[in-house]
């Protein structure tokens, strides 16, 4: 019985040994049992090489090459103002003036003249003007004219800090005009005085700091207010005989502008 076991364990083990080694498909060959092998370890990864160090910066044991250099700020200091020319409160004016008249003035007219008085800045946008006008020439009627006038004007500066500065002016003038016509025994000469108002739009170029040059032109309207002006007006329509001692001018005005 012994026996007969044996040879029957032998048996066994030859038919089962084939599915034995089938469950184990990493055995070595001839082999019919073996240990489970432990699963493969993953491969390892490729690492990033570490950033080169900044250049012009050493390269430390506990350098961190990962940080950035500083950003520049986000918002840039602004820049220093402009210098500005500061306004002077006086200056010294000279002017010329040219008037113009419109159609129907004699055909020979022409007239000019200068000024000089002084200027009063108290703030950048405003000026007062003291000026003392002297004109001469031919005036509308064909007659020989000299005048003297004082003009007291107010001008408002639109940009009163630019270089180029563009003003409104306005004011008043009192005048007295000796007035001739004819030759020899009968020249005639006459003496007018008259109070008027004027205004318009100019332009003062700041050329230095002390020194300006400025354009205006100007709107004049004036009656005549001497005791003879009712008994003899200036002018008379030759074909209405109208008379009247109102007149207007256009007066084309340019000046030089001391500070000080």
């Amino acid at each position: 019985m012994q026996l007969l076991r044996s040879p029957l364990l032998l048996c066994a083990g030859v038919l089962l040994a084939p599915a034995i080694a089938a469950a184990q498909p990493e055995c070595p060959p001839g082999d019919w049992f073996c240990e489970a092998s432990p699963p493969p370890a993953p491969a390892p990864q490729p690492s990033a090489p570490p950033p080169e160090a900044t250049p012009g910066r050493p390269r430390g044991p506990h350098m961190d090459f990962a940080t950035s250099p500083p950003s520049p700020p986000a918002h840039p200091p602004p820049p220093p103002p402009e210098e500005r020319a500061p306004v002077r409160p006086w200056a010294l004016r000279t002017q010329f003036l040219f008037p113009v008249v419109g159609s129907g003035a004699a055909s020979n007219y022409f007239m000019g003249g200068v000024g000089l008085g002084g200027r009063a800045r108290p703030d950048p946008a405003v000026a007062v003007d003291l000026t003392l006008d002297s004109l001469t020439g031919i005036d509308y009627v064909g007659h020989q004219r000299d005048e003297l006038g004082v003009n007291l004007a107010t001008s408002v500066f639109f940009n009163p800090h630019d270089p180029v500065q563009a003003f409104f002016t306005a004011g008043i003038s009192w005048s007295r005009a000796n007035v001739s016509y004819g030759s020899g025994a009968m020249k005639i000469d006459n003496t007018y005085h008259y109070f008027g108002m004027f205004a318009g739009l100019g332009v003062e170029w700041r050329v230095k700091s002390h020194f300006s040059l400025d354009v205006a032109f100007l709107g004049l309207l004036r009656n005549r207010t001497d005791s003879d002006a009712d008994n003899h007006p200036e002018f008379v329509d030759p074909s209405t005989k109208l008379a009247t001692n109102t007149s207007g001018a256009g007066l084309v005005r340019f000046g030089l502008i001391y500070y000080f």
